[in-house]
């Protein structure tokens, strides 16, 4: 921020130099608009100097007034207007050019553009050799490729003898930007796990740092690498040193304080040696400190003093740290640490630590309980807005469960709940509270809360699993029981013949667990059927636990063994009525494992075997699709008939006849397809929206693809089709639209009659619900709609319209149609940069037609050996034009 700041205060003074304008009213002008600069009146300033870029286009100073304008841009987080404008007038930048490329490269960093970012900063520092920004855009180009994790890409930049940062860097050791260079490139070895080459990278600064902040950066970084590197005991030692440089600093003292006595403290822990792990953390509670570190080492201490059971010491020093800070900002979670601590304290005494649920032992020290409580309820009291109330307010629902008390309990339990995230403590107030409601006969809330333990802790806490899912889930059979909740018991009892093999089950159980568990876990449900075969290998649902067996192959996608497992079941169980559906299912898994043609054969052999049953019209829709994915469109049109016609009142039959009519269209049927297929398809209010409205479209299509004498007719028809889509609210009327531009295009002779043609193309790029293709091919024909228009206006007129069907193309191109979350679609992408690259060059703009030729080498590779002519013309064109 400092290097910016001081950036554009240099930018700010040479523009004061050299707007030394040539006329008053242009000097007028431009001091105003870097008055309303200066003074940080962003939006005025942006205003002034755009006037000014509109009022004097032939000034010389126009590139520092653009400059300023995209500044003011920046200041007001308008990145991509930023990035517009400086790109537009980059050619014409002139000596201003690495300051372009400069904000560029922030406004990229603004829109998280790394990559981006990266490249402007790097032409910045490869094509300006004399810029005084070459350093410091050196630095940001590997920055930015920092924060794509690229860390080999930060070395090479950084490290290369020959590249710009080290020679810059080498020469200027003491610049700020040079020590910070180095700093990345040890934090990218440090990333790439190259330790000792970081630690080398930081041995130049070692005695040369006499900023008191940089000098503390430099040892934490070399700290951080030797804990990498697993020399711990030297990190200590480093440590030390770490904390004396902390010591040094002014302004972030104690930030720094705080972070150095917390890495000394974790690399102790490391160590084993908690003592003096504690004794560090203790270091962080003191005035001045911040508050979440404060925080940070009180929840640190007590968890090492819970380890080394030293409860009541613990518990002590945080109580003299309250009383020597009573008002300190971490107050809250001090209290809440002494609650706990006490109330582990009192549990550890009393013989309570039983598994929960179990009656409490002996009475413990009242007075510590009472301690714990008193500390607890100072935080729900005193700091109600707390981020630990709902913490402290799940341990007074134990301090009143040890005291017998369970209305306040519950209480206490139910408040916790509205405050709690999801965690082992949720999880666990959730099961006190079902145990409280289910000893006072609310079994129906009681099921709530023990399911509550499952649902909002699957699979998300191991602690929770381990120590209360067994409970809660006996407990639910109980209170499920309780309330006759017959399905909810069978829920609970088949996840605990899942989780906890010992609990109650039956053969039913198994197979309703497992089922339900597949369509989370296929594993684990393919486990739970091979387990309980092993324990009853002669079960009566045999057949059907080996065909679930075989599904959960499927949704693990592993269709080999899918494939083997309905092997083995035909083989065995050649009699069972659900070998029908085994056959089904192979034949789908030998199709989703890629072996089309066995596929192509158990369909077919299965249609043959089991005409009447409920999946072979799937199957023949299958063999149909194959055919037509094939090419054998004729065959594939039989065999959709067959569907339609046999299965007439299905839903099936619809789609089939859809397919059929498209099968025709590929073998050239164009009447056939129209006549009676599609439009019978579309007439028929029996069937489904959807597929009337895409027979609808198929029909204007097959109307303008059929051979015919009279194509004006053709696309007359098409457009009246394509109209009565265009007043449904269905998704293909976006693209009716684009068909209907695309049919007046063809019927236009003159340029006044391609009005309709643009009218649609412009409906479709105003459309929301158009998604980025369509939007794409809307472009893109407006821009051949103007490209024809052009052919036909007078010469004084071709160069506009021309320009403006660039424009079209590039909007497309360069992705600036694209929306928040969309993709450019690859293929008129390309399309619109072919013809952006021809416009480009029948407009002479050389500069704009060599940079699309570059894209679209990368874009196309295919077609790199006649691109790279087209773009070396371009670039000798360029050349010329400058000369």
């Amino acid at each position: 921020m400092f290097r910016w700041v001081l950036n554009l205060t240099l930018l700010l003074a040479a523009a004061a130099h050299v707007f030394a304008a040539p006329t008053p009213e242009e000097d007028q002008a431009l001091k105003a608009a870097s008055e309303s600069f200066r003074l940080t009146y962003y939006e005025r300033a942006e205003k002034d100097f755009a006037d000014f870029v509109v009022k004097f286009p032939n000034s010389t100073r126009l590139p520092e007034a653009i400059f300023f304008q995209a500044e003011a841009r920046l200041k007001q987080s308008n990145y991509a207007g930023a990035i517009s404008l400086l790109t537009t007038n980059l050619a014409a930048a002139g000596p201003w050019g690495d300051k372009y490329l400069y904000c560029v490269g922030q406004a990229q960093l603004g829109l998280k553009a790394y990559d981006k970012a990266s490249e402007a900063f790097g032409r910045l520092a490869k094509e300006f050799p004399t810029s005084t920004n070459r350093l410091d855009a050196s630095y940001q180009e590997a920055l930015a490729r920092s924060r794509l994790g690229a860390w080999d890409v930060v070395i090479r930049l950084l490290q290369d003898t020959n590249g710009v940062f080290h020679a810059l860097a080498h020469a200027n050791m003491s610049s700020p930007v040079a020590f910070q260079g180095y700093m990345l490139l040890s934090e990218a070895q440090l990333a790439q796990k190259d330790y000792p080459g970081a630690l080398q990278t930081l041995e130049p600064f070692q005695k040369s740092l006499v900023d008191p902040v940089k000098a503390w950066q430099w040892q934490h970084l070399r700290c951080r690498i030797q804990v990498a590197a697993g020399r711990l005991e030297e990190a200590v030692q480093n440590a030390t040193n770490l904390v004396m440089a902390a010591s040094n600093t002014e302004a972030l003292k104690f930030t720094f304080l705080a972070e150095s006595f917390a890495f000394k403290a974790d690399v102790l822990e490391r160590l084993g040696r908690k003592d003096e792990a504690i004794a560090t953390w203790n270091a962080n509670l003191v005035d001045g400190i911040p508050p979440e570190r404060q925080r940070e080492a009180l929840f640190k201490m007590a968890d090492l003093s819970i380890a080394q059971n030293r409860l009541a010491e613990a518990a002590q020093t945080i109580e003299r740290f309250l009383t020597q800070y009573p008002k300190t900002a971490s107050a809250d979670a001090a209290w809440l640490n002494v609650g706990e601590l006490r109330l582990r304290q009192y549990y550890e005494g009393s013989g309570a630590n039983k598994k929960p649920g179990e009656p409490a032992g002996p009475t413990g020290d009242t007075n510590i309980l009472n301690k714990a409580k008193a500390a607890l309820l100072t935080v729900t009291t005193n700091f109600s807005q707390s981020p630990w109330v709902g913490k402290s307010q799940y341990r007074l629902g134990w301090c009143y469960w040890l005291e017998n008390n369970p209305v306040e309990s519950e209480k206490q339990f139910y408040a916790a709940l509205e405050r709690l995230p999801p965690s082992p403590d949720r999880a666990m107030a959730h099961f006190k509270l079902g145990d409280l409601q289910f000893k006072r006969g609310n079994c129906a809330a009681a099921l709530t809360n023990y399911n509550a333990v499952i649902d909002e802790s699957g699979g998300s806490s191991p602690s929770v699993e381990t120590n209360l899912f067994e409970l809660a889930l006996y407990q639910s059979v109980r209170a499920s029981l309780a309330v006759t909740n017959f399905p909810a018991a069978k829920n609970a009892l088949a996840k605990l013949l899942e989780w906890f093999p010992q609990s109650y089950h039956t053969e039913g159980a198994v197979l309703l667990a497992g089922q339900s568990v597949s369509r989370e876990d296929p594993v684990e449900a393919g486990h739970i059927f091979a387990d309980y075969l092993t324990r009853d290998p002669e079960g009566k649902l045999r057949p059907e636990l080996e065909l679930a067996i075989a599904r959960t192959f499927e949704l693990q996608l592993n269709w080999t063994n899918a494939i083997k497992q309905y092997d083995s079941w035909l083989t065995r169980f050649t009699n069972h009525q659900a070998r029908p559906r085994a056959e089904y299912c192979r034949a789908v898994a030998l199709a989703r494992s890629g072996d089309q043609t066995n596929a192509l054969t158990s369909f077919t052999n299965f249609v043959a075997r089991f005409p009447t049953n409920e999946l072979t019209p799937r199957a023949l829709l299958w063999v149909a699709d194959h055919y037509y994915n094939s090419g054998a469109f004729a065959a594939a049109e039989t065999t959709y008939q067959t569907i339609a016609d046999k299965w007439a009142s299905s839903e099936l039959a619809y789609q089939a006849r859809l397919m059929a009519g498209r099968a025709a269209v590929g073998r050239q049927g164009w009447q056939n397809a129209s006549e009676f297929y599609f439009w019978p398809l579309y007439t028929n209010a029996a069937c489904p929206p959807e597929i009337r409205f895409q027979a609808l479209f198929d029909y204007a299509n097959a109307v303008i693809l059929r051979e015919s004498t009279n194509k004006t007719q053709d696309y007359k028809e098409a457009i009246q089709a394509f109209q009565l889509l265009c007043q449904t609210t269905n998704a293909l009327s976006i693209l009716a639209w684009g068909q209907i531009a695309s049919c007046y295009l063809q019927l236009a002779q003159t340029a006044s009659e391609m009005t309709n043609s643009v009218d649609y193309f412009q409906r479709i790029i105003a459309e929301p619900r158009a998604d980025a293709s369509a939007r794409s091919i809307a472009k893109v024909g407006l821009a051949l709609v103007i490209i024809k228009q052009a052919g036909d206006a007078p010469a004084a007129e071709q160069s506009n319209l021309r320009t403006n069907a660039l424009n079209h193309c590039l909007d497309v191109f360069d992705g600036r149609i694209l929306r928040e979350g969309e993709k450019a679609d690859p293929f008129w992408t390309r399309k619109a940069g072919m013809e952006a690259a021809q416009l480009a060059s029948a407009l002479e703009r050389w500069d704009v037609a060599t940079r699309i030729y570059e894209r679209l080498v990368e874009l196309m590779p295919e077609l790199r050996q006649m691109l790279d002519q087209k773009l070396q013309a371009a670039r000798d064109k360029m050349v010329q034009a400058k000369n």
